[in-house]
C-alpha cells in the first residue's frame, strides 16, 4: 500500500518552473524546448525582470529556475546572486547570451545549476539540464536532512551516555561495574545504579524491545521511574508495577516492551532484595556453582496490570561471589552462519575472568564475543551489570 501510494503521489507531481527572461521570444524558445522533452509534468511562469521574479518567490514556491543574467532592472552575475538569495536553495539554471567562460565559472561556483548558451545549445540540451538540476536538487536536500539526522542522533546518543551511571571507586567489600555497546546510534538497553536514603544501593538493568530511538525514549522513560520509586524506598516488586504503569500505552502504534531486573543491595551485609520481569540474573560463585534468578513476571508494558508476585526474592553474596545481569545482545551474537554465542558460553567467560575487576570482566565478555563472530557488526545492544563481593 506505501508502494502504491509513493508512486501516485510521484505521478502527481507537477514541477513548476520560473523563467526569467525579457525577451519574449528567447523565453518562449526555453518553453518550446521544456515542452519537447521534459520527462516529467510542469507548469510554467514567466517572469520579464528580477523585481517581479523575486516578488514572485516570495510569495509561491518554484521547482526550478531559468534565469538569464542581463535583465531590464538587473546585469550580470548581480542577477543570479540576488535570485539565489531569495530562491532559498532551488536549483538555478543560468540561460545567458554571453558565451563568456569567467562568468559562467563564477556563476557555477556560487551555485548555479549550470550555464547554458543562448542559441549553441541543442534542442534536447535544456530537458536534460532541467531534469539533471531537479534530480541533484532533490539528492542535496536529502543529503542534508540525512546529516541532520545524523547530527540529532548523534546529539541523543551523548545525552543517553551522560545518564548511564559513572563508576563506583570506594565501595567496602564491593566492586560494581556496567558497560553498553549499542549496535545503533542510540541504545534501548538500559543500566542503572544509584545510592538510596537509607545509603544501599539500587541496581538495575532493562532491554527494551528493539533498538534505536525510539528504543532510547522508552528507556529514558523507564529510568526516570524507576528511580523516582526508588529513592522513595519502594519495593522492588512495587518498582516493576509502577515502572509498566508508567510505560503502557494502549493501542499504542509502538508498544514498549520492556524486561527489567531491580535489586536494592544491603552494602552491609551484601544481600539483594531483588524482582525481575522477563529478565534473568545470575549469581557465580566462589565454588564454580551458578545459580539463576529467574524471572518473577511477564516483561512490562504487555498489560496495563503486571501479576508481580507480593515479596521480593533474597540472595547473600559471600566474598568471591558474583552477580551478573546481562541483556541477550551477548549470547544472541552470531556469527556470518548464525552461529550463537549462546548463554553458556557468555557464563563461562564471565566466571573464568573473576580475577579481573568488575569492569575488566564485562570488556573481557565483549572482547570474547567479538572474536567469536570475527567483528562482525552486532545486530543488538549489548549491556551487563557486575557486583562481585571482594
Amino acid at each position: 500500500m506505501l508502494a502504491v501510494e509513493t508512486l501516485r503521489a510521484m505521478s502527481d507531481f507537477v514541477l513548476k518552473i520560473l523563467v526569467v527572461e525579457d525577451d519574449p521570444v528567447d523565453a518562449e524558445s526555453v518553453v518550446r524546448s521544456l515542452r519537447q522533452g521534459l520527462p516529467m509534468k510542469f507548469e510554467v511562469e514567466i517572469s520579464s525582470t528580477l523585481t517581479n521574479a523575486i516578488d514572485g518567490l516570495k510569495q509561491r514556491s518554484v521547482g526550478l529556475v531559468f534565469t538569464d543574467l542581463h535583465l531590464p532592472d538587473s546585469d550580470g552575475l548581480a542577477t543570479f546572486q540576488r535570485l539565489k538569495e531569495a530562491a532559498s536553495g532551488t536549483p538555478i539554471v543560468v540561460v545567458s547570451g554571453l558565451e563568456d567562460v569567467k562568468i559562467a565559472s563564477a556563476a557555477l561556483q556560487q551555485g548555479a545549476q549550470d550555464y547554458v548558451v543562448k542559441g549553441q545549445a541543442p534542442p534536447a540540451t535544456l530537458p536534460r539540464v532541467a531534469h539533471f538540476a531537479v534530480e541533484r536538487s532533490r539528492r542535496i536536500v536529502a543529503e542534508r536532512e540525512r546529516d541532520r539526522v545524523l547530527h540529532d542522533l548523534e546529539v541523543a546518543r551523548e545525552i543517553q551516555q551522560s545518564l548511564y551511571p559513572d563508576e563506583i571507586t570506594e565501595l567496602p567489600g564491593l566492586d560494581i561495574a556496567g558497560a553498553v555497546w549499542s549496535a545503533d546510534q542510540a541504545c534501548g538497553d538500559y543500566y542503572d545504579f544509584f545510592r538510596t536514603r537509607d545509603g544501599n544501593f539500587t541496581i538495575a538493568l532493562g532491554d527494551v524491545c528493539g533498538h534505536g530511538l525510539p528504543a532510547a525514549l522508552s528507556m529514558l522513560q523507564v529510568r526516570t521511574a524507576l528511580r523516582l520509586l526508588a529513592r522513595q524506598g519502594t519495593d522492588p516488586c512495587e518498582i516493576l508495577s509502577g515502572v509498566n504503569e508508567t510505560i503502557f500505552v494502549e493501542d499504542d502504534a509502538f508498544p514498549r516492551f520492556v524486561s527489567l531486573f531491580v535489586g536494592q543491595l544491603d552494602v552491609t551485609n551484601h544481600t539483594l532484595r531483588y524482582a525481575t520481569a522477563g529478565h534473568a540474573g545470575y549469581v557465580l560463585r566462589a565454588n564454580g556453582n551458578t545459580e539463576r534468578l529467574s524471572s518473577m513476571t511477564m516483561v512490562l508494558g504487555v498489560g496495563k496490570d503486571l501479576a508481580s508476585p507480593e515479596t521480593s526474592n533474597m540472595v547473600s553474596l559471600q566474598k568471591g561471589d558474583t552477580l551478573f545481569v546481562p541483556t541477550d545482545g551477548f549470547s544472541e551474537a552470531a556469527t556470518e552462519d548464525r552461529k550463537l554465542f549462546g548463554i553458556k558460553r557468555t557464563l563461562d567467560t564471565v566466571q573464568n575472568s573473576t580475577h579481573l575487576s568488575a569492569s575488566g570482566m564485562i570488556q573481557r565478555l565483549r572482547d570474547e564475543v567479538m572474536a567469536f563472530t570475527d567483528g562482525r557488526i552486532p545486530e543488538d545492544d549489548m549491556t551487563a551489570l557486575i557486583v562481585k563481593a571482594t
